[in-house]
């Protein structure tokens, strides 16, 4: 799935290649399926830099630096593997799991459709799993087919892999692989002909989209499963599982699905929950009303970005305490005594004199009238119910804060009234702190304006006014456009302004990658400052961004549609995150090899004492003789930092001897740590990583309390 994973990023708007649904030779009853339905070659790629293989180099170095130079050859098959898989159609699923006779048991399996390539992907496939430990591999006839299998270690289970007709297949398990082979053979329906899978695909539908990827998730199987291998590996579950599953709205729902694709050049995601009504548990918060044209008449045509959803909070709090009584009756007393403690400490109830003074729609969004830097511009815009009771409760909030001892004499809290652009707006200051926002509201025709500034709050009330507003989002043509390809009746939408955040973070973005292409030429990459593509070029493939969700009689939808910045600027930047990743994990490699030489040393501390008991308390003259007795093997006279074939260690013979924990009995050569210290073996057997000017000490210590300053190293003279 790497290669998938790395090819689906690949630009253009290509149509997927016939036969792109390997549903078709999927098992109906698969629990888990993830359809890669294949793009054709980009007839004009955007520049070289959006090329698989210019993307893997990041990943190549990456790697390196994790796996070192022995990583290489496998790198190599997986960038060819990326170009071969890549365009081609594949699938992935899980088709079973549990515990069998001799433990867990997992039934999966990945299949490629790649014609006349299926050699030379089973070629490249073989190397990557030899590089893995699985190496040769008996030939296995299945179903009529040859096929490959070999055991995984530590597992109850095989590695199948091989070809069939125009199929690569590689699966977890006999079975698995099998029931793939007679879904090659059969040529459908399998899981295409699943009424789930059908009435989930056309319901994410749209007009004229071409998928990518796409997933489906048997809700019902996968929890049936799941909760007969959480039964077998505990030896029974509470019955509290099936309340929280029932509850939670998990047992309503039939199905998932999700699906990537292209819709008339802007890139769509589709997400799906079968769950028909009457629903029941938390699947009753999307039971909202849909959102009217005028909750967006107020928001400038120029915002950067916009969320606006209908969410009755007093409801969903209603829908909460119901659901908790009903998993545990003995949790309501314990929400209502922590509601009435807040209550006694704040002075109000968070939801008697919060959230009830609210209605259902709330619109929150960011615009550059605000004048704020990232975030900080965004204002919350919410209906109002009963303001008179919100402005009480927050002046008996402010109140009750200012008198809490951790602030007393030190800063207070004030509300002041003021305007600001001639509109009435009230202010949190805290005065005597160098606090840089001062959260501010005001409230205009049953609705409430919350910003971190009066500033902001006031930009959005002249927006609010009919009278002072300007360009709206509801009239800009970019988003009537995208809007009309969510569903109807939406709960919740969102818009980004994806052009407006690129120019604001391109600059910075240039100087990140020129900086860190450069300083990836300190581990042997050359670097490409032009990596990253024009500004312009960028613009002219961004568009905004729009998603929705909405509920009917047969689940509940989510579509998001836009298309953000495309893969040579991720490319651009990605090499810039490598260089810094590198020297952590140059680190965490080097650590990790002076933790197996560590583990050598304590060895070779054990192999003394052996050695000491079968010879009258006498310790080894030196490494050699625990070596060629056979208290050690030669491998643990080696460390991972050092080459390979030297030993590794030194023996202070007559050390061990002494009796005496304090002294060296042996160390690594401290030049394997590039002058920062060495690991040390002492007499009473513990291992330590010592900082150089400390090992020097203790080793001229101990050749000291031997008696033998005469043989001091020179590097501790």
């Amino acid at each position: 799935m790497c290669a998938l994973a790395g090819s689906a990023c690949i630009p253009g708007g290509a149509r997927a290649e016939a036969g792109g649904d390997l549903a078709q030779i999927i098992p109906a009853d698969a629990l888990i399926y993830v359809g890669w339905w294949g793009l054709p070659p980009s007839e004009a790629p955007e520049s070289e830099h959006a090329r698989p293989d210019s993307w893997l180099q990041a990943l190549a170095v990456l790697a390196r630096a994790q796996g070192g130079e022995e990583a290489a050859p496998a790198l190599a098959q997986l960038a060819e593997l990326c170009q071969v898989v890549g365009r081609r159609p594949a699938g992935l699923a899980l088709l079973d799991f549990g515990v069998g006779a001799i433990g867990p048991d997992v039934q999966a399996a990945l299949v490629i459709r790649a014609g006349p390539q299926t050699g030379r992907i089973e070629e490249l496939v073989e190397g990557l799993l030899t590089s893995i430990g699985l190496k040769g591999g008996e030939r296995i006839d299945l179903e009529g087919a040859s096929l490959k299998s070999a055991p995984l270690p530590g597992a109850p289970f095989a590695v199948c892999w091989g070809t069939h007709k125009e199929h690569f297949l590689i699966s977890l398990g006999s079975q698995a692989a099998g029931s793939l082979l007679r879904g090659i053979d059969a040529g459908g329906p399998g899981l295409a002909g699943n009424p789930e899978l059908q009435l989930c695909r056309e319901a994410v539908a749209g007009k004229n989209d071409r998928p990518l990827l796409s997933a489906f998730f048997n809700v019902p199987k996968l929890v049936k499963k799941g909760k007969a291998l959480a039964d077998a590996l505990t030896g029974g579950l509470p019955p509290v599982v099936d309340a929280v599953l029932e509850e939670a709205g998990i047992n309503g729902v039939r199905s998932k699905y999700l699906q990537l694709s292209l819709d008339e050049g802007v890139i769509r995601l589709a997400a799906y929950a079968h769950a028909p009504r009457p629903r029941k548990g938390l699947l009753q918060l999307w039971e909202q009303k849909p959102l009217a044209d005028a909750d967006f008449d107020f928001v400038p045509a120029d915002t950067y970005f916009m969320q606006a959803c209908n969410w009755d909070l007093s409801a969903t709090w209603r829908h909460l305490h119901e659901t908790l009584e009903r998993i545990d009756p003995t949790l309501s007393p314990l929400v209502n005594n922590f509601m009435e403690m807040v209550k006694g400490l704040l002075g109000i109830h968070p939801v008697d004199d919060l959230l009830n003074c609210f209605g259902d729609t709330w619109v929150l969004y960011d615009a550059p009238s605000h004048g704020g830097l990232f975030f900080t511009g965004s204002v919350l815009v919410a209906e109002v119910k009963d303001a008179e009771r919100l402005r009480s409760g927050c002046r008996t909030f402010v109140q009750r804060i200012s008198a809490l001892p951790v602030l007393e004499g030190k800063v207070k809290l004030e509300l002041r009234q003021g305007k600001c652009g001639g509109r009435p707006v009230t202010s949190l200051v805290f005065s005597g702190a160098p606090v840089p926002v001062a959260p501010s509201w005001a409230t205009f025709e049953g609705r409430g304006v919350f910003g971190l500034f009066p500033q902001t709050v006031a930009a959005a009330l002249a927006q609010l006014d009919p009278q002072s507003r300007q360009s709206s989002l509801a009239g800009s043509p970019d988003f009537k456009r995208l809007r009309r390809t969510l569903p109807p009746g939406t709960l919740s939408t969102s818009y980004v302004d994806n052009a407006a955040y690129l120019r604001f973070a391109y600059p910075l973005l240039l100087m990140w990658n020129c900086g860190q292409q450069a300083m990836l030429g300190r581990f042997g990459v050359d670097p490409d400052v032009a990596a990253m593509p024009m500004l312009s070029a960028q613009l002219r493939s961004t568009t905004p961004a729009v998603g929705g969700t909405m509920a009917d009689e047969k689940g509940i939808l989510f579509v998001h549609v836009g298309r953000p910045v495309t893969a040579p600027m991720v490319v651009g930047t990605t090499a810039g995150a490598v260089s810094i990743l590198l020297p952590s994990l140059q680190r965490a490699r080097h650590l990790s090899k002076r933790t197996v030489s560590a583990a050598n040393l304590r060895g070779i501390g054990q192999a003394c004492s052996l050695y000491a008991d079968e010879h009258d308390g006498r310790w080894p003259p030196d490494l050699d003789a625990l070596r060629d007795a056979g208290y050690l093997e030669a491998k643990q006279l080696w460390s991972p930092l050092d080459e390979p074939g030297n030993v590794s260690y030194v023996y202070i013979t007559g050390a061990g001897a002494a009796d005496d924990p304090e002294l060296v009995v042996a160390y690594e050569k401290p030049e394997l740590h590039r002058a920062q210290g060495t690991n040390v073996l002492f007499g009473d057997g513990h291992v330590e990583f010592m900082p150089l000017g400390t090992f020097k000490d203790v080793v001229r210590r101990t050749y000291q309390r031997l008696g033998r300053e005469s043989e001091l190293p020179e590097f501790a003279r």
